[in-house]
């Protein structure tokens, strides 16, 4: 923990409080204060603080600072339960919303500004009662930005300007939500995307519930109509207004929280950052629900509550209550039904880690192949290719997708959505992804601006589709060679019998349930993109899976009885796992022999009807009968515990993946034998 930490610590161990009564302290709210700023424009704020007489330094201050398009009223909750438990809480019109007389510049100096005069004000003005000496910030998408924006420049001079000196404040504790720490990677991808939300609510009707400078609405108009994607970017990603830069500043003890779908910011920029603070800041991460488009299950909104709750009165009451120790991530699984995911009383699985991504997860590659295949198999020949077109309606330029405030359906009668798809065969044990997928596409593009969006989706077996999460790449002229797409962090389980679908579009759609979004403008060019996944050129999907968890794939040959076998696992892959690791295949012929077949690499080799999945050499098992009953089609199981060779095999070493399937006689069948379909799995020490 760094020196000023521990004297921030110390400071609000001397500044003893009233503790609160179990009912919580009763309060006032003063509405409508009045506020000047430096630059002569005024807003209004709400303060909150407890009816009883403070301790002898006032009471800890927090300043809550609400998001874009929302006003002082929107965290008017947060405020009133912390001045019930016996702090002073300050909400306010920010620059461009509600009774602020100013115009936003976009959370540049002058947003700065603003709040380092708020906390000015509030300590002039409420001396005794207030303690601005234990100040925290605590703000949503916005206000989070803002926040962190202050947190990174703390007790440094303020620029230079036309109107003040001085320092930025001292802070003591810092809570932010649903925000992006890197505007360039948010807003403007690769020098290219044009985020549809901040273009709309710059250029959108006039009428819009955000004031905003009129020089930024007319650069990005500017930036829009002359199609100058560095003009955009510029404008975004000014280091004025960017938090990245600061990030290695900061040293104020940072509780950040966000959610997996969030549809203005996907968490990667947040993940980075983060690791970006200096060795020793305390700070906590939370991972799942409650961001922007994502549901508010009742749930997590109560950890998120408590995680706040108990970071201020750590590092601003100077209480023991240990949320800055233990794992540092807290992350929440997304319900993979629809209506279990829209239901705010669902139960969010939740698990925890030192780091992100956790330790113990694992690259699984699954190769683009034809026939619309995701399989961990590569290609050993030539493939076809296979073809992307973007067409554009005949005077849809720039003027006429401003009209549209990139609105999807607007849109999408100019641009048609083209899509290619890459499926798993149905799974036959759970997968769970934890982190961010990547694609790696072999691509040639024709045109001169083009897009490459990639999602992730689940298919159930009656059809039903489900988004999990997306990413694009935007370039220019024509490439040749690997592009690499990130996609946005996600913990989801793919359930058995369910199918990984990949797809590639020429605009990224944001499609969690709730609705399609249109995440970055389109580009206003037609475009080919061309996909090669032969032997010479890969493609492939790269999936972060906890290495405990085994993959399903290939296709099982079906028996003479009709049986379709299904691959699957229990226990662990570890030579000291307690219960045993067990292989298995269910739905064989009963009361028949057969094998285990392993290996260390896959492969797809046509044999007797059906398919060896498993590249040589090819090791086996001794025989096993699948037991069953005679009478009862397909009620043969066939089982092998495992654990024996990965204590006696020395190839088995820890970390090492395995590909295995089972072989059977079926004597009735033209080839006298069958064989399942396969599993991956990794040994684990």
């Amino acid at each position: 923990m760094s020196a000023l930490v521990h004297l921030a610590l110390a400071c609000a161990l001397q500044c003893s409080d009233p503790p609160a009564p179990a009912e919580g302290f009763a309060y006032d709210e003063v509405f409508d204060l009045p506020l000047t700023f430096s630059d002569g424009e005024v807003t209004t704020a709400t303060l909150r603080h407890p009816r009883d007489s403070a301790g002898p330094c006032g009471w800890p201050v927090i300043v809550f600072i609400h998001g874009l398009f929302g006003d002082q009223h929107g965290p008017a909750s947060f405020a009133r339960s912390f001045a019930a438990a016996g702090y002073a809480t300050l909400t306010f019109d920010v620059r461009g919303h509600e009774t602020h007389s100013g115009r936003h510049t976009l959370w540049s100096l002058r947003e700065r500004l603003d709040l380092v005069e708020v906390i000015e004000w509030l300590g002039a003005t409420y001396p005794g009662v207030v303690d601005v000496g234990r100040l925290g910030l605590a703000g949503t998408s916005q206000g989070a930005i803002l926040s962190l924006s202050l947190a990174g420049r703390e007790n440094a001079p303020i620029e230079p300007n036309p109107w003040r000196g001085g320092t930025y404040p001292d802070i003591d504790a810092l809570v932010v939500t649903n925000l992006t720490a890197d505007f360039f990677a948010a807003f403007s991808p690769q020098s290219a995307g044009l985020h549809c939300s901040l273009a709309s609510a710059l250029l959108g009707p006039s009428g819009a519930s955000v004031r905003f400078d009129y020089g930024i609405v007319a650069d990005a108009e500017r930036a829009v109509i002359d199609r100058d994607p560095l003009l955009w970017a510029a404008l975004v990603s000014d280091p004025s207004r960017d938090p990245r830069p600061v990030m290695p500043q900061v040293t104020v003890p940072l509780l950040a929280m966000g959610a997996w779908d969030d549809y203005w910011f996907p968490l990667r920029s947040l993940l980075e950052a983060l690791d970006a603070l200096p060795a020793g800041v305390p700070h906590k991460l939370y991972l799942g629900t409650g961001g922007h488009s994502t549901p508010n299950a009742v749930g997590e909104m109560a950890l998120r509550d408590s995680f706040r709750r108990q970071w201020f009165e750590r590092f601003l009451k100077g209480q023991q209550n240990g949320i800055e120790t233990g794992p540092r991530v807290t992350y929440a699984q997304t319900p993979a039904s629809a209506v279990a995911y829209l239901s705010n009383q669902t139960a969010w699985e939740r698990r925890q880690s030192s780091v992100w991504p956790p330790p113990d997860s694992r690259p699984v590659r699954l190769h683009l192949r034809q026939g619309a295949l995701l399989t961990p198999v590569e290609p050993s020949g030539d493939e076809p290719d296979e073809l992307l077109v973007q067409d554009v309606a005949a005077g849809f330029g720039p003027v006429e997708l401003i009209a549209t405030e990139f609105r999807l359906p607007m849109i999408e009668q100019e641009i048609e959505r083209r899509v290619l798809t890459w499926r798993t065969p149905a799974l036959t044990a759970p997968l769970r992804i934890v982190g961010a997928p990547q694609v790696r596409l072999d691509l040639l593009a024709l045109g001169a601006d083009w897009q490459a969006a990639v999602s992730l989706w689940d298919l159930n077996p009656a059809g039903e589709e489900r988004y999990v999460t997306s990413g694009v790449h935007f370039g220019q002229g024509a490439p040749a060679g690997p592009t690499t797409v990130y996609l946005g962090g996600q913990c989801y389980e793919f359930a058995v019998g369910h199918r990984l679908e990949l797809r590639l579009s020429n605009m990224l759609v944001h499609e969690p349930p709730p609705g399609a979004i249109l995440r970055y403008a389109p580009s206003l060019d037609p475009f080919t993109l061309t996909v090669r996944h032969d032997a010479a050129a890969l493609s492939w999907l790269t999936l972060p899976v906890p290495e405990a968890n085994p993959l399903s794939y290939g296709t099982a040959q079906v028996a003479s009885g009709g049986c379709v076998a299904r691959m699957g696992s229990t226990g662990l892959a570890s030579p000291s796992a307690n219960p045993p690791f067990v292989l298995r295949a269910d739905s064989v012929i009963p009361d028949r022999d057969g094998l285990l077949l392993y290996g260390f690499a896959p492969k797809q080799v046509p044999l007797s009807g059906g398919n060896l999945w498993i590249a040589p050499p090819v090791l086996r098992s001794s025989l096993i009968d699948s037991g069953g009953s005679p009478s009862t089609p397909c009620s043969g199981t066939l089982l092998r515990d495992f654990s024996s060779r990965l204590q006696s095999d020395p190839l088995l070493t820890p970390g090492r993946p395995v590909y295995a399937q089972f072989w059977y006689r079926d004597p009735q069948s033209p080839s006298l034998t069958n064989l399942t379909n396969a599993l991956q799995f990794t040994v684990l020490p």
